[in-house]
């Protein structure tokens, strides 16, 4: 449905949820990162935050499916740091540490955590 809703409107939608959903109208991209204990306050606004960011430089469905994987990582990090009971801050924080652990390099290679 969200490929229906999307289609001939110019857009790509980002629909937060558990597992989050990407589609520009063409196809559909399911997000494997998060967790359901980021339905707090807040999420959804640091998830709105990270897709402008990387709006800014690459394209709006690009950029929506990159922000619902980062964005879901923190979470998952906040889970594993904090277990059930966080608040956004808590995902918030874990931004920063999900970046460096999935930026692409200049030549396209992932960094690999250790």
């Amino acid at each position: 449905k969200i490929n229906d809703f999307t289609r001939g409107k110019n857009v790509v939608t980002l629909w937060k949820g558990s597992p989050a959903v990407v589609s520009d109208g063409k196809g559909v991209k399911v997000n494997s990162t998060g967790n359901p204990y980021m339905s707090v306050g807040g999420v959804g606004d640091l998830l709105a935050g990270i897709t402008g960011a990387f709006y800014c430089r690459n394209d709006p469905f690009k950029a929506a499916c990159a922000s619902a994987f980062i964005c879901g990582a923190a979470g998952d990090m906040a889970f594993e740091d904090k277990d059930a009971g966080r608040m956004a801050s808590d995902v918030l924080n874990m931004v920063p540490y999900a970046l460096k652990k999935y930026r692409p390099r200049r030549y396209g290679k992932i960094i690999k955590a250790h």
